[in-house]
């Protein structure tokens, strides 16, 4: 459970579409 939270947090923290 805690390595699929760690991903969220990792993708959360990528400039996903903030270009």
């Amino acid at each position: 459970s805690s390595l699929v939270q760690e991903v969220i947090k990792y993708a959360s923290s990528l400039p996903e579409c903030k270009a």
